[in-house]
């Protein structure tokens, strides 16, 4: 179907559910939505439900970044658990938030629904990462109508003036862009400005004598949309309380970076060198708002658990030996927003599949890694 909004007809249904079967009979383990970016936001929950069906009857879990963190945080959480209600199918909500100041009474009754829906037998469960920013890519700020049918659509509506004024009326009043603090949006990545990256749009806009919006879309259209963003909104005191659910694992939603070589570029956000070390220091041996023993289990053994890992997640005999050598007393991410390409501390050791990956904080240059399929 490409990126259009249109609804799907039979055939392009039946099309799906078969693609969502091939794929889980060559060993996926579920399907996975972005329900905030095209082509999912354009999707009916009747349409999810359909594609998620063939899914149940292989032991699948439906995954999800759910249609909205903010303002519409509730019935977006809602909308999950109907799915995984009327299929059958696990849920797995990713990256669990509730965005922006006026939103964050939000968390907890987001939390009360997975209680509930858990409480009726439902399978549902979500990950976190700890921090009070998100990233993305900056061009989720457009409407999503602005956003249909893919890059050169998006593109052409960017050069076209009167279209960038029906987007900006649509920014200021969109759930993802209404209220948005600008000086709490910082440029992550950018490879066609770099001297943008590690600057706030607010100081941006005003350096190039325009508002907020227009600066956005002005640069969304030089750069061809390449722009990543990270976005300050989210509160501690929210943090603690989704870390309490013993449902709730941890998870980067980062990707792989490195100090050096191509992987180190611009000014990512520091969860994907920070969030487990993060959870360890500040949130058990600081804070103590969780164990040491359940924030384990909440990186390890339930993630396994969620995706039908039968041999990994634990330290048992027969099971393959995954491990992390760590001291609990100095374990502490180093990663900043300033200064993400920073490695976490307290962590000496990494071994992979019974093979030394990391001696001493030095990689081994082995990689014993595979493939994993439940």
């Amino acid at each position: 179907m490409g990126y259009v909004a249109d609804a799907p007809h039979n055939q392009q249904m039946e099309r799906m559910q078969s693609e969502v079967i091939k794929a889980m009979d060559s060993g996926a383990f579920g399907i996975s939505t972005g329900l905030i970016y095209p082509p999912g936001c354009y999707t009916t929950t009747e349409e999810l439900i359909a594609v998620t069906q063939p899914i149940r009857e292989r032991g699948g879990i439906y995954f999800s970044h759910i249609r909205g963190e903010g303002q519409t945080l509730l019935k977006a959480m809602a909308e999950a658990i109907q799915i995984g209600r009327e299929t059958g199918a696990a849920v797995h909500t990713a990256h669990f938030k509730a965005a922006g100041r006026d939103n964050w009474e939000k968390a907890a009754l987001a939390l009360e629904l997975i209680d509930q829906a858990r409480a009726q037998g439902l399978n549902v469960t979500a990950d976190m990462y700890p921090y009070v920013a998100s990233s993305t890519s900056l061009v989720t700020f457009l409407p999503e109508w602005a956003r249909e049918g893919g890059r050169a659509a998006i593109l052409g509506r960017l050069a076209d003036s009167e279209t960038c004024q029906e987007m900006t009326a649509d920014m200021q009043s969109s759930h993802y862009g209404r209220g948005t603090e600008w000086d709490k949006v910082l440029i992550a990545k950018s490879p066609r400005r770099r001297g943008d990256e590690g600057r706030h749009v607010s100081e941006l806009a005003a350096r190039a004598g325009q508002s907020p919006h227009a600066w956005v879309l002005s640069v969304l259209l030089e750069t061809e949309l390449d722009v990543s963003m990270i976005r300050f909104g989210m509160s501690e005191d929210n943090l603690r309380l989704q870390l309490r659910r013993p449902w709730m694992m941890i998870g980067t939603d980062g990707y792989g970076l490195a100090i050096e070589g191509p992987l180190s570029g611009g000014v990512p956000h520091p969860r994907s060198y920070g969030t487990f070390a993060r959870v360890l220091g500040r949130y058990v041996r600081e804070q103590k708002v969780i164990s040491l023993e359940e924030a384990i289990r909440r990186m390890t053994g339930l993630p396994a658990q969620t995706l039908r890992l039968a041999d990994r997640g634990l330290v048992k005999k027969g099971y393959r030996a995954d491990l992390v050598i760590f001291d609990p007393n100095t374990v502490v991410d180093r990663a900043t927003y300033e200064a993400p390409h920073q490695y976490a501390a307290g962590i000496p050791h990494v071994i992979v599949n019974g093979k030394l990956v990391i001696h001493q904080g030095v990689h081994t240059q082995r990689r014993p890694g595979s493939v994993l399929r439940p």
